[in-house]
């Protein structure tokens, strides 16, 4: 391997050789007073771009291999990215040399990767810290194994790269004032869970994979699903026939369904649901177990039957529709509090859903029977309670017999008459 700028100075030491820069390479041509003459017109012409391209590519500690690869090349005129290349890239190219590699050892099926070129001003170390943040939010990580570096150079590349968090964050460091880190990490994740749905999500930026369900497509990206779920990582790492595929066909599974799956695998949260789309998502969390998916389902329905309940509402029927398909796929949580609300509104549900309620499993008819509310021995007690009131006030006040008055003037059919003429005239000498 040769570097530009021994080229730039060789040729300028010597008439017999010749720089030659194409697309990354360098080499060294040695010619003979007929044909150099043929070429020094063109040299002449070209020579001070070189020299600059050399002393560029010098500047950022770069040297160029004598092997070629196929794709695209572009300069960049930023502080810390001195190029980007989108070409194949074997990653065995960092163990051997590319004289000892054979064209029959490049094939064609090589993946295609972006490459960015770095500049001397951002080192390794520092770029893996970097990335570290953009990850995670924090810098620290005692798995990770993170190499120790110096915080300017690490303030310095985060302002390259405008990452005013990351500024922020070694900035707190640099004053001894770790605590206030803490609050900027969750305020940068939320902001990342954002941005992951805007681009990843909604966007499909980027995305190397597509799901064929039950009404539709969507593209995913198969980084982020592996990082997420270890069923994903296990079929997409693993000796599966989806490990490789463009299309994956997800049987039994809508399209709602499979959304609200990806935007808890990109950001960590749920949607607003509605009743009846807890139980799919619940199915297929426990199907690809991730219970904490299931949590957060059961939190949500939890919380929207609270509010129709708070409103006047009735949320017995759904309770019993639910109950006995969310013992199915595990939602111990949720299931609790359904049977909590029908136990404690059990005279209500037993008066107005007594067909469904029948057909509840025995287990399930027990336990209502069991945590009743009010339980049957207080009904028991409460009846006697009454019986002893009302005997005891019978005692205390026992009921008198009605007096009849009697009127011996006559026969009741001919005295009414007479009777009223009586009281009339009473009434007047008063």
């Amino acid at each position: 391997m040769t570097d530009l700028s021994d080229c730039a100075a060789t040729r300028r030491s010597s008439d017999s050789s010749m720089l030659s820069g194409t697309f990354g390479d360098t080499t060294l041509g040695n010619f003979n007073s007929d044909t150099e003459c043929l070429l020094a017109n063109d040299h002449n012409q070209h020579r001070p771009a070189r020299i600059r391209e050399a002393v560029k590519r010098r500047s950022s500690m770069q040297t160029l291999t004598q092997d070629q690869r196929p794709g695209i090349h572009r300069e960049l005129n930023h502080p810390a990215f001195q190029a980007i290349s989108i070409e194949q890239w074997d990653d065995r190219g960092s163990e051997q040399s590319s004289c000892d590699r054979s064209p029959r050892q490049s094939p064609a099926w090589l993946p295609i990767q972006t490459v960015v070129h770095l500049s001397k001003l951002v080192t390794g170390s520092v770029l893996r810290v970097l990335l570290h943040f953009l990850y995670t939010g924090t810098i620290f990580c005692r798995e990770c194994q993170l190499p120790s570096i110096d915080l300017s150079e690490l303030k310095q590349a985060a302002e390259f790269l405008e990452l005013p968090e990351l500024q922020m964050y070694t900035s707190n460091l640099m004053k001894k004032e770790e605590f206030l880190n803490s609050d900027l990490s969750q305020q940068y994740l939320q902001m990342l869970s954002g941005r992951l749905k805007e681009l990843c999500l909604e966007g499909g930026l980027f995305s190397d994979v597509m799901f064929q369900l039950e009404d539709g497509t969507m593209a995913v990206h198969r980084p982020l699903l592996m990082a997420r779920c270890d069923m994903m990582h296990a079929m997409f790492s693993g000796d599966f026939r989806e490990s490789n595929a463009k299309v994956i066909t997800f049987p039994g599974v809508k399209l709602r369904t499979f959304h609200i799956l990806l935007q808890y695998l990109y950001t960590d949260s749920v949607p607003t649901l509605k009743i009846r789309e807890c139980l799919p998502v619940i199915e297929l969390g426990n199907r690809l177990c991730l219970p904490r998916l299931i949590s957060l389902v059961e939190i949500e329905i939890i919380d929207l039957f609270q509010r129709v309940i708070q409103a006047g509402g009735d949320v017995s029927e759904d309770c019993i529709h639910l109950l006995e398909p969310l013992q199915m796929h595990n939602a111990d949580q949720l299931v609790e509090w359904c049977l909590t609300c029908m136990a404690t509104n059990y005279n209500h549900v037993c008066h107005k859903h007594t067909k469904q309620l029948r057909a509840l499993h025995p287990e399930n008819q027990a336990y209502l029977n069991r945590h009743r509310w009010p339980p049957v021995w207080y009904l028991k007690d409460y009846d006697y309670y009454e019986r002893c009131l009302m005997e005891r006030q019978r005692e205390e006040n026992p009921i008198k017999p009605l007096k009849r008055s009697r009127n011996t003037a006559g026969c009741l059919c001919f005295t009414s008459k007479s009777r009223r003429n009586a009281e009339k005239q009473n009434y007047r000498t008063m």
